[in-house]
């Protein structure tokens, strides 16, 4: 399939930070393409070094709350691991919980539920690109596109020849809940989706940085 669109971001920014990063410091004047990327790319680091200080402490969901709240069991699957955690770098700071649950034939699946409340809005843009986009995209292997899911905005992606794909919600504009599935249908993505409380979800309230 193609490239995602949260994929697709991360990629962008990563060139454009190798673009600078190359650019030996004696060299001659480089073209003027390079030199906007450039001046772009350190715009962006200035942008995000004010927005560091100023910042002040981010509220964020309990990552062992979070935890809590994952399916102890889920129909036709069984729960072999789940963790939590907290952590943070360059000021951009996420709560997260995760469980893995095996099915018949080594199928899998993943829950998690991630905080994107502290990521700023560069870093929740990369990590969810597709909420400000309108997609629908398929070829011969599978699909990609957003759509609802009950009342929320949502991005399905399924590739047929690996069997494996994912159905991501964003809840409140900040808790992102996907599902990954590999070994399995699309159908049974969702299926497990169905058995998650997004409505307790949704209403979690954030718990001060310590």
């Amino acid at each position: 399939m193609n490239m995602s669109i949260g994929a697709a971001v991360f990629a962008w920014l990563v060139a454009v930070a190798t673009a600078g990063a190359q650019r030996p410091a004696r060299n001659p004047a480089p073209p003027p393409e390079q030199e906007a990327v450039q001046q772009g790319l350190d715009a962006l680091f200035k942008a995000m070094g004010v927005a560091k200080q100023q910042a002040a402490p981010t509220a964020l969901l309990d990552h062992r709350e979070l935890k809590g709240l994952l399916p102890a069991e889920l129909k036709g699957w069984k729960r072999v691991g789940a963790s939590a955690e907290r952590s943070g770098a360059m000021g951009m700071t996420v709560s997260r919980a995760e469980a893995t649950y095996e099915g018949a034939n080594g199928a899998r699946i993943e829950v998690e539920y991630s905080d994107l409340g502290g990521l700023g809005g560069l870093g929740a843009f990369a990590q969810a690109a597709w909420v400000s986009a309108d997609v629908d995209r398929e070829t011969d292997r599978g699909f990609e596109r957003t759509t609802k899911y009950k009342a929320y905005k949502a991005h399905e992606e399924y590739d047929q020849q690996l069997r494996s794909g994912k159905l991501e919600v964003l809840l409140g504009g900040r808790l992102m809940v996907s599902v990954r599935g590999s070994g399995v249908k699309f159908e049974e993505i969702r299926a497990v989706m169905d058995q998650i409380d997004l409505g307790k979800l949704a209403a979690l309230q954030p718990t001060e940085s310590k």
